[in-house]
């Protein structure tokens, strides 16, 4: 019994997490001009680019980042941590590995979980023909996001890495969520989730006190 609760409130935690991410992304996007205004000035800068492949750009080359740029990075981080590196098998001794290598692996293991998602999110999006400035905007959003947590990794800042990653996620949902429901409405979405999670907070509680 003791072990349903724990891993009820590890999963309530976990949850709880997601929507105080969600939270902020609303508010940053409330309080902020981030889609009229810091967005589209972005943008700008990528007017090389013609602006129904930049979502596709986005994910070619935050694919590149991950699977290249960031794979050799760590590769070489591995072994200077080692000072020597296995080829037969790369993977044996990564238990050893400390410190700012073993950052840098994690934030490649990350990123590599986050492409497909954000390659999924994309690709949804596109089919299903949502507003090209949302995709736009989300693409790009994403990708500057990954890169600011891909530093922060590195680097040790826990509570940047961490909001980075949320921001990146919820990029992702909205763009899934666009792709599903056009009138979709982040707000709503929020509130409803944050609700449930309260009753689910209060069953915890209650079920902890019988």
């Amino acid at each position: 019994m003791k072990a349903i609760s724990t891993l009820i409130q590890i999963s309530f935690g976990v949850s709880l997490m997601y929507v105080m991410g969600a939270t902020l992304f609303l508010g940053l996007h409330s309080q902020l001009p981030i889609e009229t205004y810091v967005m589209p000035q972005i943008l700008k800068r990528f007017s090389f680019i013609e602006p129904s492949k930049l979502p596709i750009a986005c994910v070619a080359f935050f694919g590149f980042l991950t699977y290249v740029v960031m794979g050799v990075a760590a590769v070489v981080a591995q072994t200077v941590s080692q000072k020597g590196y296995n080829a037969s098998s790369p993977r044996i001794g990564r238990q050893n590995v400390r410190g700012f290598a073993l950052r840098f692996l994690s934030a490649h293991e990350n990123s590599l979980e986050a492409f497909p998602v954000f390659a999924a999110a994309v690709a949804f999006a596109y089919i299903t023909n949502v507003s090209p400035e949302i995709q736009q905007t989300y693409a790009v959003y994403f990708v500057l996001v990954r890169v600011l947590y891909n530093w922060a990794y590195i680097l040790g800042i826990g509570p940047l890495r961490s909001l980075c990653y949320l921001q990146g996620m919820f990029a992702c949902y909205v763009l899934f969520a666009n792709a599903v429901n056009p009138d979709f409405n982040l707000g709503y979405q929020v509130r409803m989730v944050t609700g449930i999670l309260a009753i689910a907070n209060l069953s915890v509680s209650t079920f902890n006190g019988a």
